[in-house]
């Protein structure tokens, strides 16, 4: 008569743990280089007296990551097609200047996630004919201003009621005429701070206005006030504006960047070369509302720094604090990588990028790791203290006892089962 010989071999591991906080990053962003971890906490023993010391908590890693995203394409806007080449947004309203047959300026409410009325020129009083290619916008203390390259004009108007109202145009509406005072010749980009209005021209310069300049009475006729120099920007110009402070920053789609400080710019003064030029590889630049600076760059990733000033220009664009490469829609399940930028904004903590003719809006969310100035209290299990106990698995029990979750609490993985016939003898043996 044979006999079976059954083991079961079972090894079950218990660890109890003390967790601390731990940094991380998520796949969008590159943060700042997580701290030291902080020392093992010592247990308590029962009976000591307790720490009556006031519990503070103080910041030692701050990450931002985007969030799910939200696409707008031409059919967001009710439209078969649309060439977008620039957007602004200001108090929660998206601005896209949309380069088709027909050129406008179209609006989104943000918060209340619908399409507002567009701005045709050719419905403006002062105006009245339609945009001829209109390449950039740009925004700065409640005016919008739109740069159209063949209209040779770089049209100002008044945000400050909630809905535009224009107010008048910088250049003559034509390519000839007085070139040192008045016209500026296919403009394709434009700027503001609030002492002066920027914008390039394909006569390799980047024309300069005061802001004093901006008023009715000078409508198609503003003097310009100094003209910077701009290096192999003739037509087909590609460069992008961005006013920081007093810095005036100039960048093309080959990563070339230029900067300018404007602090004792001379009334008059024409071809002022730029105070610092490098490739850095970046597409746009742009400063946000959150007091942030940000870099698009031709592969696509984007950049976020503290803002530059005077002091620190050692390099165009200071070292990068954070970075985002990814975002993944609703639904989605795998993230899509961010392609160079025409144009990037960020406005309420939402990251906006606008590429491959579409605008993806990121929101962008913080996680924060505290530590606490007092030790956590863990309290340390002893088997020999355990009210009850009770044995899991034992040898000699079923198959059907093994599988069944019913009596059998925890997930098994895989059971494996061997057999051996030797010398009359048959050998089972289990193991989970």
């Amino acid at each position: 008569m044979n006999k079976t010989l059954l083991s079961l071999a079972v090894i079950l591991s218990m660890a109890l743990t003390g967790c601390g906080g731990g940094g991380g990053s998520d796949s969008n962003t590159a943060a700042s280089s997580n701290p030291s971890a902080p020392a093992p906490v010592t247990p308590t023993s029962p009976g000591s007296t307790p720490d009556t010391t006031p519990v503070t908590a103080s910041l030692i890693n701050d990450v931002r990551f985007a969030d799910l995203a939200t696409e707008f394409s031409a059919q967001t806007f009710g439209l078969d097609s649309w060439n977008p080449k620039a957007m602004v947004v200001h108090q929660d309203i998206l601005y896209v200047a949309n380069d088709s047959a027909e050129a406008s300026i179209l609006r989104y409410d943000l918060k209340a996630k619908r399409v507002l009325s567009s701005i045709h020129a050719q419905n403006i009083s002062g105006i009245g004919r339609p945009w001829n290619r209109l390449f950039d916008l740009s925004v700065h203390n409640d005016r919008l201003y739109a740069a159209s390259y063949s209209s040779n004009r770089v049209d100002v108007f008044d945000l400050g009621s909630g809905e535009p109202q224009f107010l008048m145009s910088l250049g003559t509406g034509s390519w000839s005429g007085d070139q040192h005072n008045t016209v500026v010749v296919h403009p394709m980009s434009v700027a503001a701070n609030d002492q002066y209005v920027f914008a390039t021209d394909t006569h390799s310069r980047i024309n300069v206005w005061k802001q004093s300049e901006i008023s009715s009475t000078n409508h198609l006729k503003a003097k310009k006030y100094a003209r910077l120099s701009l290096p192999n920007c003739g037509y087909n110009c590609s460069a992008r504006l961005e006013a920081v402070g007093n810095l005036l920053y100039a960048s093309f789609n080959n990563g070339m960047s230029y900067v300018y400080d404007l602090t004792h710019l001379e009334e008059g003064a024409t071809n002022v070369a730029a105070t610092r030029q490098e490739n850095v590889g970046t597409r746009v630049f742009h400063a946000a509302d959150d007091q942030r600076f940000y870099a698009a760059h031709t592969s696509g990733r984007i950049d976020s720094s503290a803002l530059p000033n005077t002091q620190n220009l050692q390099n165009i664009f200071p070292a990068a604090e954070e970075s985002f490469y990814k975002y993944r829609t609703a639904g989605a399940s795998t993230d899509q990588q961010l392609a160079g930028a025409l144009d990037i904004q960020v406005s309420q903590e939402h990251l906006f990028s606008l590429f491959n003719g579409k605008i993806v809006m990121m929101p962008l969310k913080r996680l924060q790791q505290f530590q606490s100035n007092t030790a956590a209290t863990v309290t340390a299990l002893k088997q020999q203290q355990a009210q009850s106990r009770s044995y899991v698995l034992q040898d000699g029990e079923s198959w059907e006892t093994l599988t069944n979750e019913n009596l059998r609490h925890f997930y098994m993985d895989n059971i494996l089962s061997a057999n051996l016939q030797h010398l009359g003898q048959n050998y089972s043996s289990l193991c989970a």
